[in-house]
């Protein structure tokens, strides 16, 4: 993951946590034999702070939250009692209320019952207590959830993104969803991106290129990418950042490399 205010630093984990800045880096080793780290992000009103998805049965399967400044600072939210498997794959923070975090959980066997689906993991004070919310809405589900996001400035309005082209919606924290559908070309949905400063511009990479909801619709963002001022490819998008001081997004295709532009907050 990277400092969304300073891409000079940035981590990549794996049972060993590794910092770089600059150019220097340092890797800090927290009981590996006890840790599978994956995705993490900062807590957006405290960027020395990062929440990192941890799944390692049966030893621990939750969040740990670690302090930059001091990495013997470490809290464990463990969720192995109400999840007991290893299928966390995305984390977000909400911008506003950053005691709002939301887990996702992938359910790698999609079943029919009604109880097997994609969940959340969900905190509305900061990790003291965390319940269960179901993706489930109209006789249907999300069963392989791959991201979620939350507004900047609503804490109750959340994306949950899926192996499909559907995307679940939620605008009461997880009581009530609805489906915003991508078109069919669409097979799959890889990653989440929540434009900060945007009026709730969110970015979708999928199968078939990049798309962004804006004006109540979704649809392919064209917008040139490169200083050869080329069209982003209409290929597998696996990832999605941002810069805010510079107004960059930097896009990881799948084969067709990495690409960056300018995107405004202010569309």
């Amino acid at each position: 993951t990277v400092n969304p205010y300073n891409y000079s630093k940035f981590y990549f984990m794996e049972h060993t946590l590794t910092a770089f800045g600059g150019t220097h880096s340092s890797g800090y080793t927290i009981n590996s034999n006890l840790h599978h780290f994956s995705e993490a992000v900062y807590n957006p009103q405290n960027l020395k702070q990062l929440y990192i998805i941890d799944n390692f049965i049966p030893y621990h399967t939750g969040v740990t939250r670690l302090t930059e400044d001091n990495f013997g600072n470490i809290t464990e939210y463990d969720f192995y009692s109400q999840v007991p498997d290893n299928d966390l794959t995305a984390i977000d923070i909400c911008a506003s209320n950053p005691n709002v975090i939301v887990v996702a959980k992938y359910n790698r066997i999609p079943i029919t019952s009604t109880t097997n689906h994609g969940r959340l993991i969900k905190t509305i004070n900061g990790g003291i207590s965390w319940n269960i919310v179901d993706v489930f809405f109209s006789n249907d589900k999300l069963n392989e959830i791959t991201d979620v996001v939350i507004s900047a400035t609503d804490e109750n309005k959340i994306w949950v993104s899926d192996y499909s082209n559907k995307i679940a919606v939620t605008n009461n924290g997880g009581i009530n969803w609805f489906t915003q559908t991508l078109p069919n070309e669409v097979k799959a949905i890889y990653c989440l991106y929540y434009l900060r400063g945007s009026n709730d511009m969110v970015f979708a990479g999928t199968s078939a290129g990049l798309y962004v909801f804006v004006n109540g619709t979704w649809q392919q963002y064209n917008t040139s990418f490169s200083a050869s001022n080329a069209l982003l490819p209409r290929s597998l998008i696996t990832g999605i950042d941002y810069n805010y001081n510079t107004q960059t997004m930097f896009i990881s295709s799948f084969g067709r490399g990495i690409w960056k532009g300018k995107v405004s907050c202010n569309q």
